[in-house]
């Protein structure tokens, strides 16, 4: 922790008391802190959507982060422009500010590829823009183009994005001519394949359809891009399922694979850090998603200190966490307290709000 830069004061100072509370990272630890009864929401959130476990969102949250330093250890060491925004990620969410009445604060990096704050964009837009898309037949739609397997650089995919922008502005135009006003949501994202050592940028839409709006605009994308694969697009009622990958995130950030000394699966970069690097540039700049004739509100961005722990939990003082890798959670420094239990969430566990 010494050799880390820009680390908060309360943690270089915290060194050798910490050194003293450390335990070895797969030993069953007890948790001290009485289980929490409400939800991890923004601070203008109704009171009635407080009343979810806030203890499962705090060690969702501890999850996050974990993972988070892990991916970001390669990419600081590409020793990049994002350096410096790497380590801001670093450092997202070190410490959690508790006051005596229970509510808990951080500061955020608020950086695309940050698991932590990724998670906090994707509860706002549950709570915001799928209320809206529930009120109308709605339907999934995929759309990608042949120019996938000329996207090997980064330059390539630059310029494959902009070539996709350009283009849904005129299919979305189109659809607008044809049948007025209608709510939708589009969301850029971006694979890479190891098969076949290319970029994979495609869209995701939810449309509102009720009736042939969805082919609608599908012919219209292929009418653009007359060599793109039929069968590599796609249309489907909006469920559950189409929601979630909306939602996510705009590339990859972790995969999942089965640990070969441990027997359990575990959260890993999907990516050479290079090519994942190659994404957040070609993305910078870009509006991830588009909004159309929905709730106004700013998705792509939160304030610093407004993704907000509500709990019941009334203290006789107000408590400073800092984040500890090595047993994956917050500790007080003062009582050496962990603040949540480690759990091992499933993929599906870990993605289900």
């Amino acid at each position: 922790m010494a050799n880390i830069p820009n680390a908060p004061l309360i943690e270089r100072k915290a060194i050798k008391k910490v050194s003293e509370l450390r335990y070895i990272s797969d030993k069953k630890i007890p948790c001290n802190t009485p289980r929490l009864d409400t939800l991890a929401q923004l601070d203008n959130a109704p009171k009635k959507n407080r009343n979810a476990d806030a203890y499962l969102s705090l060690q969702k949250r501890a999850f996050s982060k974990y993972y988070t330093r892990k991916i970001l250890m390669p990419l600081i060491d590409l020793k990049n422009s994002r350096k410096n925004l790497y380590w801001n990620t670093y450092h997202c969410c070190n410490t959690l500010e508790q006051d005596w009445e229970g509510k808990i604060i951080s500061k955020y990096c608020k950086n695309r590829w940050c698991i932590v704050c990724n998670r906090i964009r994707s509860g706002i837009l549950h709570h915001t823009h799928k209320k809206s898309l529930e009120t109308v037949p709605t339907k999934f739609i995929t759309l990608t183009t042949d120019l996938t397997s000329k996207c090997v650089t980064i330059d390539d995919l630059k310029e494959t994005l902009d070539i996709y922008n350009k283009a849904w502005n005129k299919v979305w135009r189109n659809t607008k001519n044809k049948y007025g006003k209608l709510k939708c949501l589009r969301k850029i994202e971006v694979t890479y394949s190891f098969k076949y050592g290319w970029y994979h940028p495609h869209f995701h839409i939810l449309l509102e359809s009720n009736s042939d709006e969805a082919d609608f605009v599908l012919s219209q994308w292929l009418r653009l891009f007359p060599k793109a694969n039929i069968d590599a697009q796609n249309i489907s009622i909006a469920d559950e399922g189409a929601y979630s990958e909306i939602f996510k995130y705009l590339c990859k950030m972790y995969d999942v694979v089965k640990n070969k000394k441990t027997g359990k699966m575990d959260f890993v970069m999907p990516y050479p850090a290079q090519k994942l690097d190659d994404i957040f540039s070609a993305l910078k700049g870009r509006r991830i998603f588009q909004s159309y004739n929905l709730t106004d509100v700013e998705i792509d961005d939160f304030e610093d200190l407004k993704a907000t722990i509500f709990t019941d939990e009334a203290r006789n003082y107000s408590t400073l966490w800092g984040w500890e890798q090595e047993v994956r959670t917050w500790v007080d420094y003062n009582t050496g307290e962990l603040r949540t239990e480690w759990k091992d969430f499933t993929e599906k566990e870990f993605n289900t709000e």
